[in-house]
């Protein structure tokens, strides 16, 4: 009979050897192409895109709608930021419409 503790400790080796394994197949598989698995380098000229600032994740709540639905649409992943009562409110999910 196979104790509980025994069956994890089994899993674990066997995702160890699976592991250890995968690692060699991919060095092997890129050795030669010119590919040096473990050492980031740069992927030539150029930089990081800069962080957007708050003035432009800011939302206009005086605005148009369209306009506050293309913010949302633009930053919603990233949160846009509304000041609401002097506070800024961060918002990171939204529903725009015009009532008429």
């Amino acid at each position: 009979m196979v104790e509980a503790d025994d069956e994890g400790l089994a899993l674990q080796a066997v995702i160890g050897h699976l592991a250890r394994d995968l690692g060699r197949g991919a060095h092997a598989q890129f050795q030669g192409r010119g590919v040096q698995l473990g050492r980031p380098q740069a992927q030539g000229e150029g930089g990081y895109w800069p962080r957007w600032t708050t003035q432009e994740r800011s939302l206009d709540l005086q605005g148009s709608v369209d306009q506050a639905k293309a913010q949302l649409r633009a930053f919603g992943g990233l949160d846009c930021v509304a000041p609401v009562s002097g506070a800024l409110m961060y918002v990171s999910r939204a529903t725009a419409w015009c009532s008429r």
